[in-house]
């Protein structure tokens, strides 16, 4: 036998993690978060989101105001509503030597890669958000009255410009900082990559309040780990999240311009 058949053979090679950003290391977060602490968080969210609603339904803070000025308040509230829980995280982190940026995952990515699968999780998402309703519907189960964020705000130009800051700005950026920035990336370091995107993911439907739209939302929030995961970035999330809402809004405004839904 020949000495190349006796050689051994050579060891198969070993492929690392996608890492669209060009990031080494394992850790996704730049501190170890602890568990209860990210669970705290996501506890404060919920009861900051039933307090925003209590302040701007149930309480005369808006009562006698005009549409255009409700709107402005309104888009306060909903401000107020997510600063508490991003200025702690920071301040947390701080203290232990990490960035602002750090801390929520703002980091450079790949553009061309990082655009590319956000458009087109957001797409998939959409598309599987279509499909859900279209099953539940010939299932025979009536969907509940869900709100609808371009009847939250007046028509008027003010208005349809306050929906979008929310809708499209405002709540892309703060929910991917909080529950991917902060929360999925705890966990992940915490539990590894699966239990990191099913847990962020699950709190993040749940935190919605809507049992009937669980499941389309459950499938956003793991296609959107996946893509911090990928790009060790949540600016790629956010424009995956933004174009998700968009699509929406301008859907409900195309509807109603049609008179489809009242």
């Amino acid at each position: 036998m020949s000495d190349d058949l006796r050689a051994p053979l050579p060891p198969l090679p070993r492929f690392a993690p996608v890492d669209f950003g060009g990031h080494k290391g394992t850790a996704l977060a730049p501190i170890r978060w602890p568990i209860v602490l990210l669970f705290g968080i996501v506890v404060v969210s919920v009861a900051l989101a039933f307090g925003s609603s209590w302040l701007a339904y149930g309480s005369d803070i808006m009562h006698g105001l005009l549409p255009d000025a409700r709107a402005i308040v309104l888009m306060g509230i909903i401000v107020l509503q997510y600063l508490p829980p991003l200025v702690f995280a920071a301040l947390w982190a701080r203290k232990r030597g990490a960035r602002l940026a750090e801390t929520f995952c703002m980091r450079r990515f790949d553009a061309g890669a990082g655009i590319g699968m956000a458009i087109g999780f957001a797409a998939a998402a959409r598309v599987v958000g279509i499909q859900y309703a279209v099953v539940i519907q010939r299932l025979g189960i009536k969907a509940p009255d869900t709100p609808d964020v371009t009847r939250l705000f007046p028509s008027s130009p003010v208005g349809v410009m306050a929906t979008v800051l929310v809708a499209v700005v405002l709540a892309p950026l703060a929910e991917e900082a909080l529950f991917r920035g902060v929360v999925f990336a705890g966990l992940r370091d915490r539990w590894g990559q699966t239990a990191g995107v099913l847990v962020s993911a699950a709190l993040f439907a749940v935190v919605h309040f809507s049992w009937f739209q669980f499941v389309p939302l459950f499938l956003l929030g793991v296609l959107l780990a996946q893509l911090v995961a990928s790009t060790r970035s949540i600016w790629p999330s956010v424009l995956c999240h933004a174009a998700f809402n968009g699509s929406a809004v301008a859907l409900l405004y195309v509807l109603r311009a049609v008179g489809v839904g009242g």
